[in-house]
């Protein structure tokens, strides 16, 4: 059993050409997904905007066409948050994405001003 999210090969996606000038797009996207699953510490918040952090970068340094279809594989996995949805996932967790007082790393103090 992999401790990878199964991501399918193929994406239908209508209109795209994404498969034949980016072949490798979906490889991309699965590195970078086992990146974040490792860095996650098993939390999903975490996951997700570790995932999406990343995808952010890479979609940056891509072509304008790439990136675009890079972002878009990504939000069809399931696993893109942006800005606003990390904001709302992160509500009452650390910087690690677990609930406050829980955290291993000792993060217990909430900061009421933001």
């Amino acid at each position: 059993m992999s401790d990878v999210l199964s991501i399918p090969a193929k994406f239908e996606m209508q209109g795209n050409p994404a498969a034949v000038q980016f072949p490798d797009l979906v490889a991309t996207m699965e590195t970078i997904q086992q990146d974040a699953l490792r860095a996650s510490g098993s939390s999903y918040e975490c996951f997700a905007m570790n995932f999406s952090r990343n995808i952010d970068k890479e979609t940056a340094r891509l072509p304008e066409d790439g990136g675009r279809e890079l972002l878009a594989l990504a939000k069809k996995a399931g696993f893109y948050v942006t800005e606003d949805e990390a904001d709302i996932l992160t509500r009452g967790c650390c910087a690690h994405g677990i609930d406050l007082g829980f955290c291993p790393a000792g993060c217990d103090e909430y900061d009421d001003e933001d």
